[in-house]
């Protein structure tokens, strides 16, 4: 289940790159700062392809610059960091900037995806599917194996099970943190 969950993930991540990259051409504004914003995603993307994620971090970075209002550009912002952190240097300054980076990237995308109102069925559905990846991803930022902050895993994971009480899947996750703090009535 494991492996098949991972090869989803990478095909809607691959989706998201092209459909990202659509929503943010697709606002219809043409200015200057915006076809910079999509020119820096576009980078992004392809450093992102090559799993070069401190050229990614770095090019989603300014692609939000030039246009803050792309929740997806935060998303791939937010991973590029977590795939930066390593836990074996856990404790390391540089190294634990990299969870802490990832962790404020995925609220601010769960922020921008939760407002987004783009008119396009296909941009919508991909944007709901981010939105509940940054939750997931959160979750997993402060999991033990990370940040090792049940405080505020526990939270998140409640919301997003209010978000979609119909998916097992999230009631799952929030058994899984009760289990790891050995809460096991509760999980």
């Amino acid at each position: 289940m494991h492996f098949r969950s991972v090869i989803v993930r990478s095909s809607i991540l691959a989706l998201g790159l092209t459909v990202g990259l659509g929503s943010v051409a697709g606002c219809g504004r043409y200015s200057i700062n915006n076809l910079r914003s999509v020119k820096a995603f576009k980078d992004g993307t392809e450093a992102y392809k090559k799993s070069d994620f401190a050229k990614a971090a770095q090019m989603f970075q300014e692609s939000i610059n030039y246009n803050g209002d792309q929740g997806i550009v935060y998303f791939y912002l937010a991973n590029s960091y977590d795939q930066l952190y390593k836990p074996s240097h856990n404790g390391e300054a540089a190294n634990d900037a990299f969870m802490k980076k990832a962790v404020e990237n995925y609220q601010k995308a769960i922020d921008k995806l939760s407002v987004d109102q783009n008119p396009d069925p296909k941009i919508r559905e991909a944007n709901e599917k981010f939105k509940r990846y940054s939750y997931e991803y959160i979750i997993g930022a402060y999991g033990p194996d990370k940040l090792d902050d049940f405080s505020k895993a526990e939270p998140i994971a409640k919301k997003l099970t209010e978000l979609s009480p119909n998916d097992p899947v999230n009631f799952q996750a929030l058994g899984k943190l009760y289990e790891d703090q050995g809460r096991y009535d509760e999980a």
